[in-house]
């Protein structure tokens, strides 16, 4: 028999105990495997890495093979990453804070992480924090305090702070509704850069809220907007081109 023969019927068998191994123990497999990949997942999330620290999140949220679960840890690395602005980590910490898992159950931390997941277009944040104004909680006490929250962020130039202190006033929540003063942050916001709030800013001069109606300004800041990729921002330009 040649040497080529006999190394193929090595290699085979080898690949045969090894596909034996993996079918009678998956999870120790799986569990070295995992401690691999979880290894180096910590390191980066501890350097920083806001992609890692999400996926670390979810990892101790929803651990493969026989791994155990640590809501604890899950929750820590999804507020590091939501303190980074990663929007996904913002919704996964709102829905902790909401629930009681891995922290101390606190709804008004569940709507301000909420609130900063919808000032980046979350689609499921921005429906749960329609459904949570509108519940039988004591929003009253919850929006006064939650809009001053994003005043003194505001005032410090967080732009997201500006984008959701701009919709507090611009739809009552919290504060006296004026539209003026919505204008107003929504302008801080998008010089900042806050396609949102670039947004918001275009809506108010197309309808005159807040300020004098001017289609011209209204196109300029839909144009800052979409031109960062904002979907409605890009819709309000083609309805306003064929008015003009």
């Amino acid at each position: 028999m040649s040497k080529l023969i006999k190394f193929s019927i090595v290699l085979f068998v080898i690949s045969l105990c090894s596909g034996l191994i993996v079918i009678l123990y998956p999870g120790r497999l799986g569990g070295m495997m995992y401690d691999i990949r979880g290894y180096g997942l910590q390191k980066k999330a501890k350097r920083g890495d806001v992609g890692a620290q999400y996926n670390l999140g979810k990892h101790y949220a929803h651990p493969p093979f026989t791994i155990e679960a640590n809501e604890q840890q899950a929750a820590f690395w999804y507020l590091q990453a939501a303190e980074q602005g990663y929007c996904m980590a913002q919704w996964d910490i709102a829905e902790r804070y909401s629930r009681g898992a891995g922290v101390e159950q606190d709804l008004k931390q569940a709507m301000f992480w909420y609130s900063k997941a919808a000032a980046q277009d979350l689609p499921m944040a921005q429906k749960k924090l329609a459904e949570l104004y509108n519940s039988e909680i004591d929003a009253d006490k919850i929006l006064n305090k939650q809009a001053s929250w994003f005043h003194y962020s505001a005032e410090s130039g967080n732009a997201d702070c500006q984008c959701q202190l701009a919709l507090c006033y611009m739809l009552g929540h919290g504060v006296n509704q004026d539209y003026k003063e919505a204008a107003h942050w929504f302008r801080q916001g998008a010089e900042s850069g806050n396609a949102v709030c670039q947004y918001q800013l275009g809506c108010c001069y197309a309808n005159g809220l807040g300020v004098s109606r001017d289609l011209s300004q209204a196109v300029i800041w839909y144009s800052e907007a979409a031109d960062q990729g904002h979907e409605e921002a890009k819709k309000a330009l083609q309805t306003l081109g064929q008015q003009l």
